[in-house]
């Protein structure tokens, strides 16, 4: 009888020591996750207001989804996943699913009217953002979105006017002033696009887009220096902005003559954005301007094959290329 006993007593201590030596995290990883669970994961990934590792969000949102195949929120999320990837089509995919599951969901309308906005359907965009102000017409971000769509079809007044009434609404809102910054550069009024970078800066010190549009208005004043200092600060916040080394290469190369460091600002852009035609045209223009004419050709050829041949027309048209 006591043989019993001590088997079953000791078969009981082996499965509690069976149980206790596991590694701990073996029951989370064998409970079964629910949708919420994946979402939290998701949104443990946010930081100020965009994913920081978009690839695992979209994963995560899609594990939500497929345990909740109506659950609208992760079809947003997952849309504005796609939208900073540069997946438009995507992105636009989800919205459509969040709407038809939401009819009133105002923040997927505006999601949407931004990737089409990116995919340049500035009419749909506009739609979206009526929609969105039909919802929730207080806003703010759709009246900036839509003054931004307006902007790109050339309607500056509206564009002016929707910016104004973001503002009213959100004092507060750094990307209305650019917007409307952006529409003042637009309409060559320089200055009142420049107090306008001045006020985003002054809200919100780390926006790169501002420094970098301020930049550009600087540069159109012929303030050069001042440009510059604005595409440093651009860089500093944002290295792998193409588009800031572009610009500032281009304000070495064309405005201050220092073709060294116009080169090496465009030889960033290059590694960057390897198809960047503007760069490698601009580069061409600097090595022929330094009498490297070999260099110079070839960018400049390099430059027409992707699609912009105005430095190899020059060039020709100086004897340089043939």
């Amino acid at each position: 009888m006591r043989k019993t006993i001590l088997l079953s007593s000791l078969f009981i201590v082996a499965f509690f020591l069976f149980i206790f030596l596991l590694p701990t995290n073996s029951f989370a990883e064998n409970r079964k996750q629910t949708a919420v669970d994946w979402f939290n994961q998701a949104d443990a990934l946010l930081k100020g207001g965009k994913y920081t590792d978009l690839k695992k969000a979209i994963e995560y949102l899609s594990n939500a989804i497929k345990l909740k195949p109506d659950y609208t929120d992760a079809f947003n999320n997952r849309g504005n996943a796609y939208n900073d990837l540069g997946q438009y089509q995507r992105a636009i995919e989800d919205y459509n699913k969040a709407i038809r599951l939401k009819p009133d969901y105002a923040d997927a309308y505006i999601n949407r009217g931004t990737a089409y906005h990116n995919i340049d359907k500035h009419q749909l965009a506009i739609e979206d953002y009526n929609k969105a102000i039909q919802l929730k017409p207080d806003d703010a971000y759709a009246y900036n979105n839509r003054g931004n769509a307006y902007n790109k079809l050339g309607q500056y007044q509206r564009a002016i006017k929707d910016c104004n009434e973001a503002i009213r609404l959100q004092p507060d809102l750094a990307a209305a002033f650019i917007s409307r910054g952006n529409v003042y550069s637009d309409l060559d009024k320089y200055q009142l696009a420049i107090e306008d970078f001045n006020k985003a800066i002054q809200l919100k010190p780390n926006d790169a887009d501002a420094y970098y549009n301020r930049g550009n208005a600087y540069n159109k004043l012929g303030k050069h220096q001042f440009a510059i200092e604005d595409y440093n600060e651009t860089i500093r916040l944002k290295p792998d902005d193409a588009e800031a080394y572009y610009s500032r290469g281009v304000t070495y190369g064309r405005d201050l003559s220092q073709y060294k460091r116009a080169i090496d600002d465009f030889n960033k852009a290059i590694r960057l954005k390897p198809n960047y035609a503007d760069a490698y045209s601009n580069r061409g223009l600097a090595y022929l301007l330094q009498g490297k004419t070999k260099l110079g050709c070839r960018d400049a050829q390099k430059a027409c094959a992707l699609g912009d041949c105005e430095s190899l027309e020059w060039a020709k048209g100086k004897e340089h290329c043939h």
